[in-house]
């Protein structure tokens, strides 16, 4: 996998989603999240790539949605997504020799599996933070399952999306080079 054309593509996701996030984003009355684009771009990567290089990649995605994320203002936590999408990528690492890889459905479906493995990761970590026993710091105003209800509408719209970005894309997979070897 070329890594320059992930960052650059990864970058692109960013913007696009920390950018357009607002725009794009769901009416309150849905839990006003916005759509996950990196999360549609790291099941692409799983699908195409050899499995440590989408780990890794996944990893990389998921440190990028924690800076973005912000559940408390004062400040970031890194960590409860980039594990989420680390377990999100290796359970698609696991189910994708069931699957037609190159099928904007199976992108679909993935997409949606994958969001749920993450989002209930994510919502997990932060419900851990109330727990007496361990940091006893529970976030003002963060209820469980306020979360679930917005992160699995978050996810039916990432979803959708999925769509037309995973057509794009899959025309745009030799700039990868996903299966090319090396010389040395």
């Amino acid at each position: 996998m070329n890594w320059v054309v992930f960052a650059i593509f990864a970058y692109i996701f960013l913007a696009l989603q920390k950018g357009f996030g607002s725009l794009i984003s769901l009416p309150e009355a849905f839990g006003g999240m916005a759509p996950s684009l990196l999360l549609i771009f790291g099941v692409y990567i799983c699908l195409s790539a050899r499995a440590y290089l989408a780990l890794w990649a996944m990893l990389a995605l998921g440190i990028l949605t924690d800076l973005i994320t912000t559940t408390n203002p004062s400040a970031t936590i890194i960590g409860p997504a980039s594990l989420g999408y680390l377990l999100a990528g290796f359970t698609i690492i696991q189910m994708r020799g069931l699957v037609f890889k190159e099928s904007v459905f199976t992108l679909a479906i993935l997409t949606f599996s994958a969001g749920v493995f993450a989002g209930l990761t994510t919502i997990c970590f932060f419900k851990m933070r109330s727990f007496s026993w361990l940091t006893n710091d529970p976030i003002e105003g963060w209820d469980s399952a306020t979360q679930m209800y917005r992160y699995f509408m978050m996810v039916l719209y990432t979803t959708v999306l999925s769509f037309p970005i995973g057509a794009l894309l899959y025309r745009l997979s030799p700039l990868f080079r996903f299966h090319e070897k090396k010389s040395y």
